[in-house]
């Protein structure tokens, strides 16, 4: 690490957007060709196991026998994936604003999935298939939801216009009465895609190509720990165990095997050599 070695490689038919793997196949959101699902348990073949039309752009899962889907910019598709392959589509709707961010691969209670749209955020049951659409209060003019992410009991909502960033964080402990127990004004830092580590928030901001990284050790005064800019437009940070992985868009593949967040750069472009290594 961060030495990365490629094991397959395999042709899509559109453009692949994002990938999850639940240890024996991968969901692949491919644009306008849909989604699919190939068996890779022999990574070096992997077979396509089938193809399921639509517009899709986003995935979270899979969870228990299911798969959340954005469509376009507006709609939010869950299909049965309990055959994967022949999925089946559960529920499906239209979101009143484009979707910022599903809670990525996480439920509360083991049932309830978080969305954030530009109206606000919303839950998903996924064992009852009911969409519960007030369950937040509605944000105050030019806050705009842009992100979301869980951190151990509490859903942690980033919202923000412009330079404006604020948190909000919810008691989840009641998912069907979630209870907001912060709100609180980040300074300095572009509001983006949530990812969240030990008591490390990151904030990906694609349109600008920063990343915030936000200390909340303490919920109730977040510390701005840095405010990094890429070479492209970075939509997310993915940690592991042994490092930090950003898709920037155009700026490649960046990836660091910084197991801390203040070790990381100000400027990836003037650290690079140091600090990351760059794949296309």
């Amino acid at each position: 690490w961060p030495e990365i070695k490629e094991v397959a490689h395999w042709q899509t038919k559109g453009w692949a957007r994002a990938v999850k793997y639940d240890g024996e196949r991968l969901f692949v959101a491919e644009g306008k060709a849909g989604m699919t699902i190939w068996d890779v348990t022999a990574k070096a073949k992997s077979v396509l196991m089938t193809r399921q039309e639509g517009d899709v752009n986003e995935l979270s899962g899979p969870f228990t026998g299911f798969i959340v889907q954005s469509n376009g910019t507006h709609t939010v598709t869950v299909s049965d994936i309990s055959k994967p392959a022949s999925p089946v589509k559960v529920l499906s709707f239209q979101t009143p604003h484009y979707l910022s961010q599903f809670l990525d691969d996480c439920l509360f209670a083991d049932r309830y999935f978080c969305l954030a749209h530009g109206k606000g955020a919303e839950i998903i049951d996924l064992k009852t298939m009911r969409r519960l659409e007030d369950i937040f209060p509605v944000p105050p003019d030019k806050h705009i939801p842009v992100g979301l992410g869980p951190l151990k009991q509490k859903l942690i909502v980033i919202d923000g216009i412009n330079a404006r960033c604020h948190m909000e964080v919810y008691d989840m402990g009641n998912s069907l009465s979630p209870q907001q127990i912060a709100r609180k004004m980040i300074p300095g830092i572009n509001a983006g895609r949530v990812t969240v580590a030990g008591n490390i928030l990151y904030m990906a901001n694609a349109a600008n190509g920063t990343i915030g990284v936000v200390d909340i050790s303490d919920i109730g005064k977040p510390d701005v720990r840095k405010n990094i800019q890429t070479l492209g437009n970075c939509r997310k940070v993915i940690v592991g165990r042994k490092g930090i992985v950003v898709p920037d868009g155009y700026g490649g593949l960046l990836v660091s095997d910084s197991e801390s967040a203040s070790d990381l750069p100000i400027r990836m472009d003037e650290m690079r050599e140091q600090y990351f290594a760059q794949y296309f």
